[in-house]
């Protein structure tokens, strides 16, 4: 992946990205970046989700047993 400038005369003139390519052309470590930063955003998303899953006291795919559930979560049902 191509070094990022913020510096490049291209972005000074905002007419292109830090790697030194146009906005009108692809750039291929433009997208790169996009995706993993979407990779991570994922990543913490499925991991919010099976830690509220967890204290809701649902299985959760690769768990083997369900979490003990507390004197708030059994008063519930």
């Amino acid at each position: 992946m191509g070094e990022h400038d913020p510096n490049h005369p291209y972005v000074r003139k905002m007419i292109g990205c830090g790697h030194g390519v146009l906005f009108t052309d692809y750039c291929k470590d433009c997208e790169i970046v996009s995706v993993m930063e979407r990779y991570k955003t994922a990543i913490r998303t499925v991991q919010h989700c099976r830690n509220d899953l967890r204290r809701l006291g649902v299985a959760v795919p690769g768990m083997t047993t369900l979490p003990a559930r507390t004197q708030e979560g059994a008063s519930h049902e």
